[in-house]
């Protein structure tokens, strides 16, 4: 019950500690007066598990929770508030052409202008009406519309995607933010000053826009852009390919759904991973000289199906494959390198037994027979395991691990010998023309299924694990990446679709006092933006069966 201005109130700051202050104050106004937080970047703040403004009035006793720029929530506010400041710029001086949010490249954001290809003095002209924003301090609002004047603007924004997402409220009204006559759907917080967001560096880049935004890991630097060639391909070709299946936005997604067209996209997505996995058997059934298959990928990228899914398709041409799995190369657990923590790195490169390794490949190379290792994980320790394999002329081995484009793992291998291929799920579809889907959001929501039905760990447990597991992947994987000879795009069009009837109540069921509370609205609020479909359709040998349980191959 809300209380009256001049009663007193209780809210506690976490962090710090309790204050009696009278109704009706801001949370600025509190934070000014108790001298907290004082040396703190602060973007927003949480009131009993949901972000508000810092200057949200208090009106009933509460938890604050401040949001500062080192929080990983605090650095998708400063995103997603630097690209609606950059959208309203583009929109400004650039109406006839529409404003497109692609995907996340590298460490930045790739944009584009539909239709038209900006110079680089067009580039310079919205950095600096964009720094003149920003150093002016200007004010954002955010405002209730009624939806037919919400449809309305869409409209005239040539941004017809959002219109079928609105959702009004009991009152016929719509959550917007505006600025300079240009708004957006209140999907994602945006702070309510422009003087919040530090500039951001824009550049002219392949036919569209390179927005770079300051690393909060990095003293808020904006590090050199890395161009990453074939990486940005794979980005294309996947939006390419909605954009072929007419899905490229949530919006067409449901409408295929209603319009009983979902089953085809199934189909040809399906089609289209088993054309793109024979096509990579073909390039290494070319070149005779591959002898060793080198899959990596990050976590819950399908890396599993895609393998076996591979085995099948250079079986067909006549190469039979014989795979090799690192983890019996791990060496004994008392000379596992150990991470900041003091805690045991089994993700370290040198927590494998490199030497051994390369001895038994270049044994197989020429012919002779290798004993595998066995690691015991009870006992943390590297046993025989009486298992011996030998590599015939027609056979090749296949190695899927988080090191496999390290150079370092096969350090005695000939390069020539070696194909390596990166898999990933780059989310091809996109919620609207102005927000994108972040790849880890789709990879952790397959991994919180593939735990809860595999390993009995929670979605709470999941969450509360993954910024470790996205640590790891910035130190083992994503730096190796463009060594690959060949990406494949493991995630398929329709597969969030899917996912949200599975996901759903397990994300409901997290409890407002857990730490993975908010995180678990957040996907629950992205996901509502879509239809369910039932995984009635999904075929056996789809790489969404990894996760998803029912898959005719061995994945857990």
């Amino acid at each position: 019950m809300n209380c009256k201005p001049t009663e007193i109130i209780n809210v506690s700051i976490k962090g710090d500690k309790s204050y009696r202050v009278r109704a009706g104050v801001t949370i600025a106004e509190l934070l000014e007066s108790t001298g907290f937080a004082k040396d703190l970047q602060l973007l927003a703040a949480m009131e009993n598990n949901s972000i508000v403004d810092l200057n949200h009035v208090l009106n009933q006793s509460a938890e604050i929770a401040l949001i500062d720029l080192h929080s990983e929530t605090g650095a998708r506010i400063f995103r997603n508030s630097a690209m609606f400041l950059i959208s309203s710029v583009c929109f400004s001086l650039f109406p006839l052409y529409s404003f497109r949010i692609k995907y996340s490249i590298s460490n930045a954001i790739f944009a584009e202008l539909y239709n038209y290809i900006p110079t680089n003095t067009d580039v310079k002209l919205i950095q600096k009406r964009l720094n003149q924003i920003i150093a002016d301090n200007e004010k954002i609002k955010r405002l209730c519309i009624n939806i037919r004047t919400a449809a309305e603007i869409f409209e005239q924004q040539k941004q017809n995607e959002k219109i079928g997402l609105l959702k009004p409220d009991n009152n016929d009204l719509v959550g917007v933010y505006s600025f300079n006559d240009y708004y957006e759907r209140a999907v994602n917080h945006i702070v309510d000053s422009a003087g919040m967001i530090f500039p951001t560096e824009l550049r002219d880049f392949d036919k569209g826009i390179i927005i770079q935004i300051p690393s909060i890991n990095d003293q808020f630097s904006i590090k050199p852009f890395r161009e990453q060639q074939k990486f940005t391909a794979l980005l294309y070709e996947s939006k390419k390919w909605a954009d072929a299946l007419d899905i490229p936005y949530f919006y067409n997604i449901n409408k295929k759904i209603v319009d009983f067209e979902f089953e085809e996209i199934i189909r040809l997505d399906e089609a289209k991973h088993e054309r793109d996995i024979a096509k990579i058997a073909d390039k290494i059934a070319l070149n005779k000289e591959i002898k060793i298959v080198l899959i990596a990928g990050p976590s819950s990228s399908g890396k599993t199906t895609f393998a076996e899914r591979l085995k099948i398709q250079l079986r067909v041409i006549g190469i039979k494959s014989v795979s090799i799995s690192l983890d019996n190369y791990f060496v004994d657990r008392v000379l596992t390198p150990l991470d900041e923590n003091n805690n045991y790195d089994y993700e370290a490169l040198e927590a494998l037994n490199l030497k051994l390794f390369n001895n038994h490949l270049t044994k197989l190379l020429h012919g002779q027979e290798v004993e595998m290792p066995y690691f015991d994980f009870h006992r943390g320790e590297s046993l025989p395991s009486g298992n011996a394999i030998q590599l015939n002329e027609q056979e090749v081995i296949i190695i899927e691990g988080i090191h496999a484009l390290n150079d370092r793992l096969t350090y005695l291998v000939d390069p020539a010998k070696k194909y390596m291929i990166y898999t990933s799920a780059l989310t091809p579809i996109s919620i609207d023309s102005t927000n994108f889907i972040n790849t880890t959001d789709n990879r952790l929501l397959r991994r919180m299924i593939r735990d809860i039905r595999t390993r009995n760990n929670s979605c709470e447990e999941t969450i509360a694990r993954w910024p470790s597991v996205k640590k790891g992947e910035s130190k083992n994987i994503f730096p190796y990446q463009e060594n690959a000879d060949i990406m494949f795009n493991s995630s398929l069009t329709y597969e969030l679709s899917i996912i949200k009837p599975i996901v759903e109540p397990l994300l409901k069921a997290i409890s407002d006092r857990s730490s993975a509370f908010f995180e678990a609205q957040r996907l629950l609020n992205l996901l509502s933006e879509l239809k369910s479909y039932s995984a009635d359709k999904v075929p056996e040998n789809s790489i969404l069966r990894e996760f998803i349980g029912g898959s005719c191959f061995s994945t857990t």
